[in-house]
């Protein structure tokens, strides 16, 4: 069964191999014929015979770095991958040796040949090497699946120990979790760690990513209290199906070493996407605070005239991954004001589904006439302009220009299992529940929303947003 996993890693070697033996070709040439290098006769350049050669050339080097087991995806430390290069030059140059030995027909140059054997180790192993350290960069970026532990001893749990320990696939299985067997016993070579029940402390021990179930015999009970588990300690969770599983039409089917797993939908912010949002999210939170400048300077004055205390407000907020950071706002209340009305909202908003100030039909989810705010605070509010500083927590990497609102510690206290989905990606000034109902969702509602957006992210999707939110902030409440 074919790994899209593996199968695009080697097709990004080939590129590789590809540009290096073209860029070896062209330099060889150019120094043998145009640099009027004194060691070398000067001569016109034969690119019509050379070009004639270059797909033979080209052929027997691939076919030689496959036979050779270079196209195998697999960790290699980088005297093995040099070592495996310098094989593959010297049967390719006893190759075409032996070939224009018994063609007679064409005359190779023999200084573009002292140069370009060189060249083509050295390029290809640059290249190669440029391929795995921005593989290892992007995989040490997005929260994949890497450390990982097992549960439940079966034939499957022994392959994929197997293939992570010869570094054929992604996951670095830790150990095995297993309720039948003693602690530091193995099963099949497979370490047991401890039973099911030790797995938040585990996770923690060995900075471990996710979870697969590995015994598709484990009953229904057992795995959704794995499921709840892995929900709220921000862990992903993974179980190998039963051919009838496949059918679900919400679940994420992935793929590791040939086994199918069958798991929860994680944010698509991650890998390349990730390196995109965040490229995007320093260029544009640049230029807007380049920009606003003038306007935010003109509202810190506002706010340092109209009430005593600080311009900025700063809490602690949670981010991705249930990290804290500081979050910076415009000040728009008064400073030491009690926050129990706040609480006790956000209380009712989250469990109850209620929120304090809710109109005639129950579903205005804020504070209505909040006597905390300084004169110019509803206007900033109105506006959102108290969101402008948060420019800076974009530049500074804890936040993004759109993604989920980041909440306050307390009412992350009062969050089901499911609600921590939120810290999947990087929080947000703006994102889609803001554009999609603002405060006339439920926060159940708001959650969905969050998570719908973080499963499938997109560039055009933000860019939608975004341009979504002006008009919002314009013509509608923006709270």
């Amino acid at each position: 069964m074919s790994n899209p996993y593996i199968d695009r890693q080697r097709w990004a070697l080939l590129v590789c191999d590809v540009l290096a033996f073209l860029l070896a070709f062209v330099v060889a040439m150019h120094l043998r014929f145009d640099a009027h290098l004194s060691f070398f006769e000067p001569g016109y350049p034969p690119w019509e015979p050379m070009l004639q050669s270059l797909p033979i050339m080209f052929g027997v080097w691939l076919a030689v770095l496959a036979t050779s087991g270079l196209y195998r995806v697999q960790r290699r430390r980088f005297f093995m991958e040099f070592a495996g290069l310098v094989q593959s030059l010297l049967i390719l140059s006893g190759i075409l040796l032996s070939l224009t030995f018994f063609y007679r027909g064409f005359s190779y140059s023999r200084g573009f040949a002292i140069l370009f054997m060189p060249l083509l180790l050295g390029f290809t192993f640059f290249t190669r090497t440029a391929f795995r350290v921005v593989r290892a960069r992007i995989e040490s970026i997005e929260d994949h699946r890497n450390r990982v532990l097992l549960v439940g001893a079966s034939p499957v749990a022994k392959h994929l120990w197997g293939l992570s320990e010869a570094g054929e696939c992604r996951l670095d299985v830790v150990g095995l979790l297993e309720d039948r067997y003693t602690k530091g016993s193995q099963v099949e070579g497979v370490p047991i760690l401890g039973s099911p029940n030790d797995l938040v402390a585990l996770a923690a021990e060995h900075k471990v990513r996710g979870v697969i179930v590995t015994n598709g015999k484990l009953d229904e009970q057992t795995q959704l209290e794995l499921m709840e588990t892995c929900l709220a300690a921000n862990l992903e969770w993974s179980l190998v199906p039963s051919a009838y599983e496949l059918m679900l039409d919400r679940a994420q089917i992935d793929e590791v070493a040939g086994v199918p797993l069958l798991g929860i939908r994680r944010s698509n912010i991650r890998g390349g996407n990730r390196v995109v949002k965040r490229g995007f999210d320093i260029v544009v939170a640049t230029l807007m605070l380049v920009l606003l400048s003038p306007l935010m300077a003109l509202v810190a004055l506002l706010i340092k005239l109209s009430s005593k205390g600080p311009v900025l407000f700063t809490q602690m907020r949670v981010g991705e991954n249930g990290e804290a950071f500081r979050f910076l706002k415009f000040r728009s209340m008064h400073v030491n004001n009690d926050d129990r009305i706040h609480r006790e909202y956000t209380q009712k908003l989250i469990t109850e589904g209620a929120a304090a100030g809710a109109d005639k039909n129950g579903v205005v989810y804020k504070i209505q006439k909040d006597p905390r705010l300084i004169p110019i605070g509803s206007f900033i509010r109105k506006y959102s302009i108290d969101e402008l500083p948060q420019l800076i927590n974009v530049l500074k990497g804890d936040m993004s220009l759109i993604g989920p609102r980041p909440p306050i510690p307390y009412e992350v206290e009062v969050y089901r299992g499911w609600h921590k989905r939120r810290f999947e990606g990087p929080p947000g000034i703006t994102g889609l529940w803001q554009v999609s109902g603002r405060n006339r969702l439920s926060f159940d509602e708001m959650v969905k929303l969050d998570i719908e957006y973080l499963e499938n992210w997109s560039f055009t999707r933000d860019l939608k947003i975004l341009w979504r939110t002006a008009g919002v902030v314009l013509f509608d409440k923006a709270y």
